[in-house]
Formats: structure tokens, sequence, C-alpha cells
């Protein structure tokens, strides 16, 4: 995925990701304008809710904005409190420009003094400014232009929120010890037991973090009433490497603070100002066990060339087409991933994992109408194999093993400034887009009920061929997806080989080699029943499994949404963390919604970064 934030951004624009999104929930990501470098500018500000707050009041602030490109498309006003929990107040999309951006307090939320910490505004092509307290502003990406200083006046905006029945305390955990064999193979059962409690709203979830020799790292999870008592179960799966694995933490949450125990017996809690202890006595190394598993693939894939064969200097519709060789003498290479930096900054990435493209030798990637002319540059190159074993081939020739410890090469050889290219107008027929004159949402599709924020990416993925529409010319953007037809999505997004030897007791028709297809590559496994239940509908937690397994993406278990937990929170917290999807205004997530098609759309076209 292309990240297009500055490593010193990821705190507040991490939050705004959480935070900003277009009332109907999961929107597109915002639409690319590429002659446009300029950020908004804030000119003023001020506090149009009561200083004084109570739950369920809305903090609300007026403001003026501007910018001389493609428009505001967010504003987030960051609030901390004296515990460091933070809240924002948002406004997103046309009513961006004029405001007022609002939020919610909610009784869950800790009461005390809220301090306006920082102000990021974001138009339509992307370029972000953000104001931070003691004066400075800065800009991204790194070819935005935007104010270094400011002279807003933060403390103005600050203000109490009055809960005195605030939940201020993050569970305690007491004990833990596991409960299967010191040594297990792959399919044996994983438990571990533990005493855990919480004074005020109770244990709501628990995950456990094991991490082997080489940095691979593995969790167990429970989550709701079964949280209280434990235990946390799991199954060693095939692609668990042999050797050791160390228990390195232990995560307690109540819904909405948390408490996470390190190995080394120090305690970190968030929000940050929570009391109580910061160090634990517990004996990790009690839960620690051992997996038999010398077949498990331990070293990384091994690209030895990588070319650009049709030429440095391009130009919109047409493919950049590349020369391969990469081999796996184990698990087999499973995605190959290239990042180039834009004239703006931004991450453009190419990608493939259809093996046909390792196979023949050679992969293309048509350029989107979107990207911006100008030079691209390759920055680094990604391997990775079935088995999760990855290579980062930076451009000064060093290398990055994920995980850590895994064999493979500590430099390469491979020149990657001469995949370098340039994208160039094509005389007299490419004229730049213009941010004033938008196609009508669904122009490009024939699909006559394509409209809305959603529009964009529903145009993406139906151009991508990885959906399409009815006979009668609709998408039907608001019915829901079911598990079946997710998969067939899925398979077509990834290039995958239908498999008709599914294994599955319940599926057949025309879904069938599909769901074969993103069973065998690790997306879904189904049921313990062999079912694959291929009309139920999808929620936003399952969506987000499906994703986070689809493109390797490792669990995040500090994803800062109020209503997450349980088996799909650390892949909810990955698929956050990456950009893919975004919550609601009030924290929460609502992993237990169902996904609709048009917002599938947008989680595909976010997660594959099709042109939008």
């Amino acid at each position: 995925m292309p990240r297009r934030r500055p490593a010193r951004s990821r705190g507040v624009l991490g939050l705004v990701a959480a935070l900003v999104g277009l009332s109907v929930g999961p929107s597109g990501a915002f639409a690319e304008t590429p002659n446009d470098a300029t950020t908004p500018t804030l000119e003023s500000m001020q506090l149009a809710s009561a200083t004084t707050l109570h739950p369920l009041q809305r903090l609300e602030v007026a403001y003026r904005a501007s910018d001389v490109g493609s428009g505001v498309r967010s504003a987030a006003f960051v609030f901390t409190s004296e515990l460091g929990h933070e809240t924002a107040a948002v406004a997103s999309g046309t009513a961006a420009a004029t405001g007022p951006a609002r939020v919610q307090l909610l009784p869950g939320q800790p009461g005390g003094t809220y301090r306006l910490t920082t102000v990021s505004l974001t138009d339509a092509a992307g370029n972000t400014v953000v104001y931070e307290r003691d004066g400075r502003a800065w800009s991204t990406p790194s070819g935005a232009v935007g104010p270094t200083r400011h002279t807003l006046r933060f403390a103005d905006l600050d203000v109490t929120y009055v809960n005195p029945g605030s939940d201020t305390t993050a569970p305690e955990l007491q004990a833990l010890t596991r409960t299967t064999p010191e040594r297990v193979r792959p399919g044996d059962p994983l438990s571990v037991s533990y005493t855990a409690i919480d004074t005020q709203t109770g244990v709501n979830g628990v995950v456990v973090l094991y991490e082997n020799a080489v940095g691979r790292a593995h969790h167990l999870d429970v989550s709701g009433p079964a949280a209280a008592h434990g235990p946390v179960r799991g199954v060693v799966g095939a692609d668990w490497a042999d050797g050791a694995y160390r228990l390195v933490q232990v995560t307690v949450h109540d819904g909405h603070n948390l408490a996470v125990y390190l190995r080394d017996g120090r305690i970190q809690r968030s929000p940050t100002g929570l009391a109580g202890p910061t160090t634990h006595a517990l004996r990790f190394a009690d839960a620690d066990f051992t997996v038999d598993n010398p077949s498990a693939d331990t070293t990384a894939p091994d690209l030895t060339l990588l070319r650009l064969s049709n030429g440095t200097e391009r130009h919109r519709g047409e493919s950049l087409w590349f020369q391969v060789r990469v081999a796996d003498g184990g698990s087999g290479v499973a995605l190959l991933e290239l990042t180039y930096a834009d004239p703006l900054g931004n991450g453009r990435v190419v990608r493939t994992q259809n093996q046909r493209d390792f196979t023949a030798g050679s992969l293309h990637h048509p350029i989107p109408q979107s990207w911006p002319h100008g030079s691209y540059r390759l920055e680094n190159v990604r391997v990775v194999d079935a088995a999760g074993n990855g290579v980062h081939l930076l451009r000064d020739g060093g290398t990055l093993l994920t995980p850590a410890g895994i064999t493979g090469p500590a430099r390469h050889s491979l020149r990657l400034a001469d995949l370098d290219f340039r994208l160039v107008p094509l005389p007299g027929t490419e004229p730049s887009p213009s941010p004033t004159a938008p196609t009508a949402p669904g122009a490009t599709t024939g699909l006559r009920d394509v409209t809305g924020s959603h529009a964009a990416s529903i145009t993406a993925v139906v151009q991508a061929g990885i959906a399409s529409g009815y006979p009668d010319g609709t998408f039907r953007p608001g019915d829901t997806v079911t598990r079946a037809q997710l998969a067939t999505f899925l398979a077509r997004a990834l290039n995958l080989s239908p498999v008709a030897d599914h294994g599955f007791t319940d599926v057949g028709g025309s879904h069938a080699g599909n769901i074969g297809a993103v069973a065998r590559a690790g997306i879904t496994t189904g049921y313990p029943d062999r079912t694959f239940r291929p009309d139920d509908t999808v929620t936003r937690a399952q969506m987000a499994s499906f994703l986070a397994r689809a493109l390797e993406l490792r669990p995040v278990t500090d994803h800062g949404f109020t209503d997450v937990a349980g088996a799909h929170a650390g892949n909810i917290g990955a698929v956050a963390r990456a950009g893919i999807t975004t919550g609601y205004p009030d924290r929460t997530f609502r992993p237990d919604d169902t996904v609709t098609r048009a917002q599938m759309a947008s989680f595909l076209a976010r997660a594959l970064d099709l042109p939008r």
C-alpha cells in the first residue's frame, strides 16, 4: 500500500484517518487532482459550543478555511484530555469548506479539561496541513506547499467535560499460565488461562501475543463476556516456524481503556494518563511453548532480475512493462511490490500476486489517469513468499528482512535507479484534469445508480474488472454483500485462479471456484464444521479480516476504536493503520454492521490503490 505520510505525521494523521470519513461511513479516499500541490489555509477558528460540556452534548468548532486549488475536503480539530484521551471534531465532504466541525462526547470518555492540540485540513488532492498548539505548522506529502508557523490561539478553544461516571481505570491482569503442552505441532490446540479484573465496566477483551526467534508474531484473543474469565485459545498453523515461541505481551481492555503487560515487567496504558501500577511480576516464561515444524519456510525469496522493458518515458493510459526473475525454494513467491515516489512525494505502488507473472517472468501495470506528470523514482521493492517471509530491496543496495530473523541477503546488486521513469503528456490529447469539472459519477461505467461519496470507488472497481453491474444497468450500491460474493471480488482483485477442491460442505454454483481460490490463498478458512456459509452477509469486522489476510498485514492491537475487540480486532487495526478503512466520528468502527456493495467498492479501491 502506498504510504503518503512522513514519519512525524503518524500520530495526528493516524487519528484523523480513523475519524474523518464521509457521513455514510467507510467512504472512498480523497480524489487526486495532480496539478494541486498547495495545502489549504486555516484563517480563523472559534468555539461554537459551551466551554463546559456534559455526556452526549456536542463539541462544535466554527472556522474559516480556504484552498486555492482543489478545495477543502476535510477538517479535524483534535482535543486531548489530561489522561491522554483524544477526540476530534470533524467536518468532511462539501461541509468541510464552511464547517462547523462537530463531535459528540460519549459517556465512556474521561472527564476533565480537553485541550485543542492539533488542527488538520486536507484538500481534494490529498494535500494536508497540520497546525500544532505551539505555533508550528507542517505539510504532507513532502512536495506540498503550506505554512510553517501560525498565530492561531488554540487555548481559546479548550473545554471542560463534566463526566463523573466515566471509567478512568484499565483492567488488571493478575495471573496467567499455559494450559496446553509445552511442545506442539501444526494443528494442535493452544490455550492460556488467566485472571483479570476490572472494577468498573468489566474486562471486555484479552489479546496474547507470541513471537518466535525470527520475529514472526502470532496472537490469540478472546472478547465479550468470555473475556472476564478466559481462557484464550487458538490452533498452531501449518506455517508456524519451527522453534521456541516467547510470550511478549498481553493486552487487556474494557472497551475504552487498555493495559499492555510486557515481558520485561513493564505495564503501558492507553490513554496514557490512566492511574495504576507501572510494573508487574507475572512470569511470562511459564506460558512459552515450542513448535515442532522443521519443514516450515524461513527463507526470503530471491529477486535476481528486475528491468523496465518498455522505456523510461511513458504516457497516461499506457502500461509499465517489467522483466522479473524471482525464486523461492520453500513456500513459493506470493507478492512482488514496487513503490515509486511521484513528483508530489506521494507513494505509487505497482504490485502483483499473480503466479502467471512470476512464471512468465514479466508483469505490466496500466498507468492511471490520476497519476501526475513528472519524474517517478523507484524507492524500494518488496518480495514476499507464501509463508510470509519478505525482503525489502532498498535503493542504496541495502535490504530489510521481515520478520527480522529469517534467512536472506544483507545486500543486493539491482540498480533501482534504472527503473525510474518520466510521465509526460501526449501532445494535444492529455489536458490536465480539472477540479471544477469532474466527470459525472457513473458516466464511465454506464451504471445509472452510481452517485454519492462511493461513486469514484465503484467506478474504479468496475473498470478494474473486480465488480460489475446488473443487466438492468444498475450497481445496487445499497445491497449487502454475501461471503460468496466477497470471495469472488477478492479472487478477481488478486488474480487468483479458480480452485474446485475447496473442501467446504455447503459450497457450489458460480462462486465455488473463487471461494476455493481465496481459501487456498489463506484469506479465509471457513467455519470449524467445514462450512463456508456463502449466503451469510459480510460484516465490517469480517471484511477487515479478509483484507488483512489478503494483503498480509500484521495485526495491530492499538486500533483506537471504542467498540472493537475479539478475533477481528487485530485485523481491524491493521487495515485502519494501512489507511484502507476509516471509522466513524464517534471513534466507533461498528464491526457488526453489514457491508454494502458501495462500501465494499471503497474498501477494495483503497486496498488496491485503484485510480479514483
